[in-house]
């Protein structure tokens, strides 16, 4: 899997993250802290903000109650089962 950052920034240079999934590594670690495997270097972000995890049916990002949440952009469409949504 591949991750692009989105710098805020006009003049501050993307990141990648490449994950490559294996039976031994299933799940990444995402924050800012030090021993986060997919580095985010804003405040916003805690320093482990969420974990992206391998299934047979897909790939997952799961929010390590974080402080304001977890965002994805996504560029189609996607339907959210209603069980898996929660109203605050």
């Amino acid at each position: 899997m591949v991750m692009e950052s989105l710098p805020l920034e006009k003049n501050t240079s993307r990141t990648i993250h490449v994950m490559n999934f294996l039976k031994e590594k299933e799940t990444f670690n995402m924050g800012r802290g030090h021993d986060s495997e997919v580095r985010v270097n804003d405040i916003s972000v805690s320093r482990c903000h969420a974990i992206i995890k391998y299934r047979p049916d897909g790939i997952y990002i799961e929010d390590n109650r974080s402080k304001f949440g977890t965002l994805v952009l996504l560029k189609e469409s996607y339907n959210i089962m209603l069980e898996y949504t929660s109203a605050v």
